[in-house]
């Protein structure tokens, strides 16, 4: 079995590997840099790698980390070339994996890289969830249970309260109009003090525009009345589609258009052929009442004994401390004045795409009813709709 490594992206599809598409964005402005397994001529296994160099304790030490957990692909027969490989050529001080499952095929090949030069072990990681996708969208709420009569109420009393609308798309076109859409939106949602969006983070902001701009992201957006109130960046990956970023208006949080918009997504998803969506982040603590499958996962560090990573992890475990906590979520930044810049925002965006021709699918009224695995009745044409 012959591995090397390969820095050039435009090779990759060449050798029948799974989609690549948007790999480059999480590089950012760093080298590409794939380390990948070949058997005969077949690839059979890579994994897009970052390389950073980091100061502890006065000492410099380098950091190997996965580029992309939504990109590569490792199996049994590969896992162990790969790793020994780095191990042989990359002088690290930290090789670090996340997303591994428990009994993932690299997981299962580490213990043997222990000697005394090098230690292995798996902390946990993020819990990860998925919403596997059957037939259609009415097959997915009647798993809810308890939970579908509470999605009922909140998507009828949206609807009750203006016009809702669904607004999709990934045409690159309209990547850098709708992503400014959707920084606004961030702007109304506890994200913005808590410094958790897309916005709190340059490097996040970066990679996401690079993602719209070469039509990688799939955007969702719920409109209420021309107001955004809930939005989401995805991504396809195979055969599912991955939710990156998620927001809602909070001052919408009692009905959670974010549900409400998931459950447009899932529809959207089944139309693509998606066999599976995962959930971002943000709606991982719900997984139970959205029908999803919840898996653990661990972080995989592999790291040179007393080298500079290993000395710091040594210190802060005998100094006590802790890795830094999350931020708290701040105010809310939504009132009624930035929700009419905002309205007008969206609607001068729109109107642009269309004038250029952009693909935006935008679904309301009888349409968007008769998606829904419920029944709604249209509102009445003289009610008074609720000023937002």
């Amino acid at each position: 079995m012959r591995v090397e490594i390969i820095r050039q992206l435009s090779r990759l599809p060449k050798l029948d590997t799974p989609t690549t598409e948007g790999l480059a964005a999480f590089f950012g402005h760093d080298e590409p840099y794939v380390v990948a397994a070949f058997d005969g001529e077949k690839l059979i296994g890579w994994l897009p790698l970052k390389r950073t160099i980091e100061q502890t304790l006065g000492l410099t030490g380098v950091k190997l980390t996965r580029a992309s957990e939504l990109h590569g692909h490792v199996d049994d027969a590969s896992a162990k070339h790969l790793l020994e490989f780095l191990l042989r050529n990359e002088p690290f001080s930290l090789l670090e994996l996340g997303g591994e499952s428990e009994n993932g095929p690299l997981q299962r090949a580490a213990p043997s890289l222990k000697s005394f030069k090098f230690g292995v072990q798996c902390v946990p990681g993020p819990v990860r969830a998925t919403v596997p996708l059957a037939r259609d969208l009415d097959a997915w709420f009647h798993t809810l249970d308890g939970w579908a009569a509470p999605l009922a109420r909140r998507t009828r009393s949206l609807m009750a309260a203006g016009e809702v609308e669904l607004v999709s798309s990934d045409d690159p076109r309209a990547g850098k109009e709708l992503l400014s859409m959707y920084m606004e939106l961030e702007a109304r949602s506890y994200k913005l003090d808590s410094a958790t969006g897309v916005g709190g983070d340059s490097r996040k902001a970066a990679r996401h525009a690079a993602l719209a701009e070469c039509g990688a992201t799939l955007f969702h957006f719920l409109l209420l009345d021309g107001l955004p109130i809930a939005a989401s960046l995805s991504l396809r990956v195979k055969d599912r589609l991955v939710q990156l970023e998620n927001v809602c208006d909070m001052s919408f949080e009692d009905t959670a258009p974010e549900e409400v918009l998931l459950m447009l997504e899932l529809r959207d998803a089944l139309n693509r052929g998606c066999a599976a969506l995962e959930l971002c982040p943000d709606l991982v603590p719900r997984h139970t009442r959205l029908g999803a499958t919840a898996v653990e996962t661990n972080v995989l560090q592999v790291f040179r004994r007393f080298g500079a990573h290993h000395l710091d992890a040594i210190r802060r475990h005998f100094m006590g401390e802790e890795s830094a906590l999350p931020m708290h979520a701040g105010p809310m930044r939504s009132d009624l004045a930035r929700q009419l810049r905002a309205r007008t925002h969206a609607t001068e965006i729109l109107d642009r795409l269309d004038t250029a021709g952009a693909s935006v699918e935008r679904l309301w009224g009888d349409q968007l009813r008769a998606c829904l695995p419920f029944e709604v009745q249209p509102a009445e044409l003289d009610r008074v709709r609720r000023a937002v």
